[in-house]
């Protein structure tokens, strides 16, 4: 059975880098390992290392090329796979935000009190950036800087939402419904703020799990 030796690894990892720019050593490490697995594949069929190097790169050129949302040009394959995960996380948390919004407004009849609920939850994402952005780690990871930019991206979004709630009070409160108006912002204040929660506790966990291997 053939297998590649180090200097054919050590070809395709600098080809990785070159040609896809991957700049994070556990995407550039997971991305290694399928296509040297599928080289070996093919060499076990009979192909020569720069036959079967071609033929795979090529099969897999559009996933490894860059996803156009995340950061640092990092693959469409290891991004999807995460997106994946967080995905169906996400439609929980927007579930639950629903559930917890309903009681809220079930069991409170003071529509002010309900706003100020809201701003206040509002205020947890913005909280949570905040802190990431301050923070100075001595590890970086694809997964750590990839929560860590959508935690940004939340704050700043939560920034603005409540700058537009401040003026849809302000210029609309005498012709909206207001009971609607908060139950669908206290809505999207909850969701907000699990999703940045939810994000602060897996770039935690990725990074506690990369801390013992630091210097």
């Amino acid at each position: 059975m053939k297998t590649l030796s180090t200097n054919q690894i050590q070809h395709i990892e600098e080809f990785l880098i070159s040609q896809y720019n991957i700049k994070y050593q556990d995407t550039r490490d997971e991305v290694l390992d399928h296509i040297a697995c599928e080289i070996e594949e093919l060499m076990n069929e009979g192909a020569y290392f720069q036959e079967a190097f071609k033929i795979t790169f090529a099969k897999w050129h559009s996933q490894l090329k860059p996803s156009l949302w995340a950061i640092n040009k990092t693959p469409k394959l290891v991004v999807n796979q995460l997106a994946k995960k967080d995905t169906k996380s996400l439609i929980i948390l927007f579930i639950l935000s629903i559930l917890t919004a309903f009681i809220i407004n079930y069991t409170i009849n003071d529509q002010l009190f309900i706003l100020q609920i809201a701003l206040m939850i509002m205020a947890i994402p913005m909280i949570i950036a905040g802190y990431v952005i301050d923070k100075r780690n001595t590890y970086s990871s694809f997964t750590t800087d990839y929560y860590k930019e959508h935690l940004k991206i939340l704050g700043g979004f939560s920034f603005l939402v409540l700058d537009g709630i401040v003026v849809l009070y302000y210029y609309y409160a005498k012709t909206f419904t207001i009971t609607y108006v908060n139950l669908t912002f206290l809505v999207f204040a909850l969701f907000l703020a699990n999703w940045s929660i939810y994000f602060a506790i897996k770039r935690n966990d990725q990074y506690n799990k990369a801390r013992p291997t630091i210097q």
